[in-house]
């Protein structure tokens, strides 16, 4: 998918958590947060944050504290993750040589 779908999706999502409770926000930057840190293509970080928000939204609506009836959402996340299929081969490589240049480079920096 094209950078300007996934930024459309990115901008549906915040206008989405912004109609959330502040308990649910605050949830959500969490989600957000572990997302970023997992090896996802941002295409899927923002359709598994949609549909946790869709979630968030309909257990809200019921009145309920959670979206999966008293599990907290930092127990369901690595599940989540661990559903999406994995890419083809060589799909983390941007993010393993943004991390082995700034290791390098704090290394050069520091003389070790």
């Amino acid at each position: 998918m094209r950078k300007s779908s996934v930024r459309t999706l990115r901008q549906e999502n915040n206008a989405r958590e912004r109609a959330l409770s502040r308990e649910s926000q605050r949830e959500m930057t969490d989600v957000v947060v572990y997302l970023r840190g997992q090896d996802l293509s941002p295409l899927d970080q923002e359709e598994i944050r949609r549909d946790i928000l869709e979630m968030v939204w309909e257990a809200e609506a019921r009145g309920d504290h959670g979206p999966s009836g008293g599990a907290g959402l930092p127990d369901l996340l690595p599940e989540i993750v661990a559903a999406v299929p994995a890419g083809p081969a060589g799909c983390g490589w941007r993010r393993r040589w943004r991390s082995f240049c700034l290791r390098s480079a704090f290394c050069w920096a520091f003389g070790w």
